[in-house]
């Protein structure tokens, strides 16, 4: 499933990307990136569609917000596996149900720490909620490598609840957003048991559902607003909303036709 840019396919490259004339992101066309999950399908074999996508920018918790800086232009990476043989780490794929109550401590309200690698077993009215996380720390040189993975790294994690402890490893010492996918499915008697859905891309038996969870970015940002974003929003580490750019202008708001 393709987000945002509506001219991509498995053929774009970073020049096609920006050709694009219309986006379904906020600020048009100042916003050209590609998105892409696999698609998921209920018990029935009927797909799911994914309602209201939320596709975040943040500093994210490990690494200090003063490090953080500007992506480079036609940087593009994947997050997760699309053939693991063994479940994937939290730290790039995450579920959870809506109702669970964490026990642990975290750094946020809105991201207890309980998730799970697979789809969990939610109850009828329960959203699940799926999450993957991308990478954010870049070797400084490569804007893509033969994996699509090799020229970017995880943080070093910091201990909640005490945030920007973590730290880039010296092999990819540059700090960007955190940017993460975030889709919250409701469980009904259509979709049938969260435990039955499966990605497209879930092709091994032996393990459950959900497993080969990964997503696709591709930079298509206006250089000079991405910039605003981090200067004004990140590096302060202030919550400017959606849209806003933290100096009195807005992103125009997608109009649904």
């Amino acid at each position: 499933m393709f987000f945002g840019n509506p001219s991509v396919d498995a053929f774009t490259k970073s020049k096609s990307l920006r050709r694009a004339t219309k986006t379904t992101c906020d600020g048009n066309t100042l916003n050209r990136s590609a998105y892409w999950v696999p698609a998921l399908y209920g018990a029935n074999g009927q797909r799911i569609p994914y309602i209201e996508p939320l596709f975040y920018y943040k500093t994210g918790y490990h690494l200090p917000a003063s490090s953080i800086q500007t992506p480079p232009e036609n940087l593009r990476m994947i997050a997760g596996q699309a053939m693991p043989t063994a479940l994937q780490s939290t730290q790039a794929v995450k579920f959870r149900c809506a109702s669970w109550t964490s026990k642990q401590a975290w750094f946020d309200d809105g991201d207890p720490l309980d998730h799970i690698a697979h789809f969990p077993a939610c109850k009828i009215g329960d959203l699940v909620e799926m999450r993957i996380v991308f990478p954010q720390c870049w070797d400084g040189k490569n804007l893509d490598s033969d994996d699509h993975q090799s020229h970017m790294a995880y943080p070093s994690e910091a201990r909640p609840p005490i945030t920007g402890k973590g730290a880039c490893p010296a092999s990819h010492p540059i700090a960007i957003p955190e940017i993460s996918y975030n889709f919250a499915i409701y469980v009904t008697d259509e979709t049938g048991p969260s435990t039955a859905w499966r990605l497209s891309s879930d092709m091994n038996p032996k393990l459950p559902a959900g497993h080969s969870a990964h997503a696709e970015w591709m930079n298509g940002w206006d250089n000079d607003i991405m910039r605003a974003i981090v200067e004004n929003c990140l590096k302060p580490a202030f919550e400017c909303s959606v849209g806003l750019l933290g100096d009195g202008t807005r992103l125009v708001s997608v109009i649904e036709e």
